[in-house]
């Protein structure tokens, strides 16, 4: 925003900067009033869904490199697939030495 100063007044700025600046700050009013209406009805409406403006089509895709994404998307599923694996390795090798731990506890409390 331009602030008018006492030394930009000596200078006398151009009247259509200051009618431009005049402009905007009219146009930036109207739309805080706007707002201001649209919530006061909003708070007013009983459990109603109001739309605060339509919904605009994008002009182009957010990422267009399908090849690079579909790469990555790839090889993440990759190490979430190895990771997967080796977890469930180790938690059957965990499980199975436990139980034969556990075994083999018994089978020695019957011997001695």
């Amino acid at each position: 925003p331009f602030k008018i100063s006492p030394q930009n007044w000596k200078n006398k700025m151009p009247s259509k900067e200051l009618t431009s600046q005049r402009d905007l700050a009219w146009e930036a009013y109207q739309a805080m009033a706007e707002k201001v209406t649209e919530i006061k009805n909003t708070a007013q409406t009983d459990n109603q869904v109001t739309l605060a403006s339509q919904a605009i089509a994008p002009q182009k895709p957010s990422s267009s490199n399908t090849l690079r994404n579909t790469i990555a998307a790839g090889a993440i599923g990759l190490i979430l697939g190895c990771l997967f694996f080796l977890s469930l390795q180790w938690w059957q090798s965990a499980n199975f030495s436990s139980v034969t731990n556990h075994q083999n506890t018994i089978q020695d409390s019957q011997k001695g």
